[in-house]
């Protein structure tokens, strides 16, 4: 296969790869936190936001859960997300 044919494959599959990566969807009463190079840029709201690849992230949200156990033990569960259900705040 000639390079004529190789080079703009490579450049409409990055293409597609950054258009995809640059959208963020996000469900109806929920919300995502945007990181911009490590600090805090925004929180996007519900529907379809555009993002900066490689630069704009989703700040993954570490929840804890202490629940009361057997025997009086104290059970705690970590889950880390990226969306922010309003509901639960």
């Amino acid at each position: 296969m000639p390079i004529e044919f190789i080079i703009p494959i490579v450049i409409g599959v990055l293409a597609i790869v950054t258009i995809y990566q640059g959208l963020c969807i996000v469900q109806q009463s929920q919300t995502v936190i945007i990181e911009r190079l490590g600090r805090y840029y925004r929180t996007l709201s519900s529907g379809v936001n555009i993002i900066i690849p490689f630069i704009d992230r989703p700040r993954p949200m570490r929840w804890r859960y202490t629940l009361p156990g057997a025997n009086g033990q104290t059970l705690v569960r970590f889950t880390e997300i990226t969306n922010i259900d309003l509901r639960e705040t």
